[in-house]
């Protein structure tokens, strides 16, 4: 049940908090945006080495967990082929569109955020099982995970929330598909819980499978639109976010 709470925590708030954000200051500058990016990818990605990955190596051959790593990579590659057929937009991307065209009621608009919503929706599957996994491992781990997922999804939320009311859907609908979006955390960690309860010696691997699915969301998904432009204060961003974790990891 803790799991599951950490799973509603991690996905619903992030996302609808950076749904209100998304709402409340829809002219907020789009370099903020992309340190925020940075600085989750950052944390995220210590995350996995630090924590994720070494955590399961002690459970663990390393072949396995390199195995279960790479599987969790290509899942999520082939979620992002899939969502990328029925658009190039990214998140900087859609949400640097709607406030360029805040003004203007435009339904190409509330396709990119109907996009936005499924694929935030099917990344945040892989965020969940990390925490039902870690949990089994290390519950400071999950509480830890969960915290930074919570941070990751607040831009997702707002790349929801801004492209569907710059293009006329209605801020209260805007803000409810920008929460759901983050939902399907609580059906990750459902699926996490059940593959570890059926043998707990799987956990080690699905643990190794979410830490390459977020390693997949970091390089692939998050660092290219944060680092756009060769941002220098996104580049200071990672480094803090990755310092960060760093510490807390060695703290617990």
């Amino acid at each position: 049940m803790n799991v599951l709470a950490l799973s509603s925590i991690a996905g619903t708030l992030g996302t609808g908090l950076g749904g209100a954000i998304g709402i409340i200051f829809n002219k907020i500058n789009p370099k903020t945006t992309k340190n925020i990016l940075a600085f989750a990818g950052g944390c995220m990605l210590s995350m996995v080495f630090f924590s994720i990955l070494p955590e399961s190596l002690e459970l663990c051959s390393p072949i396995n967990t390199l195995l279960s790593a790479v599987f969790g990579i290509l899942t999520l590659s082939l979620i992002n082929f899939i969502i990328n057929k029925k658009s190039k937009l990214g998140k900087v991307q859609a949400f640097i569109l709607s406030l360029e065209n805040n003004k203007k009621k435009s339904p190409h608009l509330v396709k990119a955020g109907i996009i936005m919503f499924f694929a935030i929706a099917l990344h945040n599957i892989p965020e969940g099982m990390a925490i039902a996994t870690s949990s089994t491992v290390n519950f400071k781990t999950a509480i830890t995970i969960s915290i930074l997922l919570t941070l990751h999804n607040i831009p997702e939320g707002m790349a929801v929330s801004t492209p569907l009311i710059a293009g006329g859907i209605g801020k209260i609908k805007s803000l409810i598909l920008a929460t759901l979006a983050g939902s399907l955390t609580i059906l990750g960690g459902i699926i996490g819980l059940i593959i570890t309860n059926t043998n707990p010696n799987i956990s080690s691997l699905a643990l190794a499978f979410s830490g390459g699915a977020m390693l997949n969301v970091t390089f692939c998904d998050i660092y290219p639109e944060a680092f756009e432009n060769n941002n220098s204060s996104a580049h200071l961003a990672n480094f803090l976010g990755m310092a960060l974790i760093f510490l807390i990891v060695m703290i617990i």
